[in-house]
Parts: structure tokens; sequence; C-alpha cells
């Protein structure tokens, strides 16, 4: 061991304070990229699964009550709720911004409802898109338009998924 030799390198402090500068420069860097409306697609498609799935859940659950997920559009809202035998379980909303839902080629608009009855197995068994009654057979496809579409599948079992029907 050599006595004397003075090794150079940062110190600790110095290594934080650094990529503290750096944390802040790239988030404002990153709002000046991102806008907020950027993500509202997204959430509204992820609202959209987590209601569904939380529906077809409570119908496999309660297997003697057929379960009823209303969505209505309202002031640019969309108001979520879930019912089993006329009993309202669950309540939600989120804020719809600029996304328009699409589903059978019409766009949901204020006031209209989209629901879904989901029987005792957890299969969807009717589907109302605004005033017409599907059967989702081999799928009804769904639309989150905003920025960017997602585009989502209903499929006969209940289950909704990102993606086109096949």
């Amino acid at each position: 061991m050599k006595c004397g030799v003075w090794q150079e390198a940062f110190t600790l402090v110095e290594l934080l304070a650094v990529l503290a500068l750096l944390g802040i420069l790239s988030a404002v860097a990153m709002s000046r990229f991102v806008t907020p409306t950027a993500y509202e697609a997204s959430r509204v498609a992820e609202f959209l699964l987590e209601e569904v799935r939380f529906g077809r859940k409570i119908a496999l659950y309660r297997q003697d009550v057929e379960v009823v997920l209303q969505l209505r559009h309202r002031d640019d809202r969309l108001l979520c709720t879930v019912m089993g035998s006329g009993t309202v379980l669950r309540e939600r909303n989120a804020d719809l911004g600029s996304v328009v839902l699409t589903g059978n080629g019409q766009a949901l608009a204020d006031g209209d409802m989209f629901t879904v009855a989901f029987d005792g197995s957890g299969n969807a068994r009717a589907v109302d898109w605004v005033d017409v009654s599907l059967v989702p057979d081999a799928g009804i496809g769904i639309n989150i338009v905003g920025e960017r579409a997602i585009p989502l599948c209903l499929y006969p079992g209940g289950f909704l998924h990102h993606g086109t029907c096949a």
C-alpha cells in the first residue's frame, strides 16, 4: 500500500446531486412530450375491463342470480352499476374526457347505455348496446377511441380482453 497517493473520485453527495438533477430534467422533458389525454383511452379501457371482470366474478359467486352490468354515458362520465336481483352491488364511474366508446358501429352518446347480463356460469347471456340487443355468439367488438384506439372483445364466456374479436 502506497502512502500519500491521492485517488480522485466523486463523493456520494455529488453522485446523488447529479441523479436528482437528471430526475428533475427528465420529468420536465417528459411533460413536453406526453399530453394528459394520451392515457385517457387506456384508463377507460382498464376501467371497463375491471368492471366486466367484477360482474362476471359476482355472477360466478352468486350462481342463482342474474348479474347485470350497466354502463351509462352521462356528462362525459361513464357510470357503472353492477346489480344482482335488482339490488345494486357496486357503483363506480370514470371520467371519459375526450374518449368515445363505439360498438356495433355506433358510438355511446350522452344518455346512452350499454348493458351486459351474466348468467350463473359467468357467460354473457345478453348484451344491449344503446337500442340494439346483441347475442355474443362470436364476440362483440368494442372500441375505445381517444388519441389512439383500443379494441376490446367481449366473448360469450363473459371474458373481455384487449384485441379484436377472432
